[in-house]
């Protein structure tokens, strides 16, 4: 599932393509998605210049001089920059005529979303999607004293509590568990049981695992790619996700998975406590 900074770097690949043109042609193919898509939507957006590109959490919100566009990439969308007579392809379902390019907006299980909203209807239509989001892990307010302030109470398990959003948003779970072993917390400790040092060290490399990934362009698993169709590095810097039975970088003890609120969780259980 593509998580911040996967969409992050979407955005900005996406800046240099699309700020200041004219969306000439918007065409809906499956407008079937999470949500259905607005019916006119086409004529909605047609002739419209595309004046910002900003993210909140996972969402991108496509701003126009006629209304704004959020897109949701779901489990397995992509958002891609493509020649104007590139053929479509399986599980394209729609794509905007934009300058000398074609946005184009895949989804192959259609858990994704695309959304419109007039220029006076933005927060009405957005808020129910942001209203229970927690701040960005880039705001300047997240630091170690904002964790422990909305954590220390809890006796959820610190991992889950960070994908819930309602304290941060984005994190994700690649990210989270990379994050939670250079900090050195088990991501199984409960929340209440980590003191504020930790926290600050733990907001530290949340920040730093974030830029990271942001710098070498998310992390390409299975078939992400950004804004114009190149893969993510990330991934081959992982220290614990995705490498279970291999050893800790540094201890070597076997990196161990196991499975919190349905999502796998690996960690190392000598250098993580």
């Amino acid at each position: 599932m593509p998580e911040l900074p996967e969409v992050e770097v979407t955005r900005l690949s996406l800046l240099p393509y699309l700020i200041n043109h004219k969306v000439d042609r918007a065409t809906i193919l499956i407008p079937k998605l999470r949500y259905p898509i607005d019916a006119q939507l086409s004529k909605k957006i047609q002739g419209a210049t595309i004046t910002a590109i900003n993210r909140r959490s996972k969402y991108l919100i496509i701003n126009t001089t006629q209304g704004s566009l959020m897109v949701h990439l779901g489990m397995t969308g992509t958002l891609t920059i493509k020649p104007p007579n590139t053929p479509l392809t399986k599980h394209d379902h729609a794509y905007f005529s934009v300058g000398s390019h074609r946005l184009v907006y895949n989804d192959p299980r259609r858990f994704g979303a695309l959304i419109w909203a007039n220029p006076d209807d933005e927060e009405s239509c957005f808020l129910p999607f942001f209203k229970k989001l927690g701040i960005e892990p880039f705001d300047p307010s997240f630091d170690g004293n904002y964790l422990w302030h909305h954590a220390h109470t809890r006796g959820q398990a610190i991992k889950p509590l960070l994908l819930g959003g309602e304290i941060v948003v984005g994190i994700g779970n690649i990210y989270a568990s990379e994050a939670l072993f250079k900090a050195g917390i088990l991501p199984q400790r409960s929340a209440k049981r980590i003191s504020k040092q930790r926290y600050h060290t733990l907001a530290h490399t949340i920040q730093n695992t974030l830029h990271h990934a942001i710098e070498l362009g998310g992390s390409t698993l299975k078939d992400f790619q950004h804004g114009t169709e190149k893969n993510g590095y990330f991934q081959i810097h992982h220290q614990v996700y995705d490498r279970e039975h291999e050893p800790c970088y540094r201890c070597h003890t076997p990196i161990k998975r196991i499975r919190q609120g349905q999502r796998s969780t690996f960690y190392c259980p000598h250098c993580q406590h």
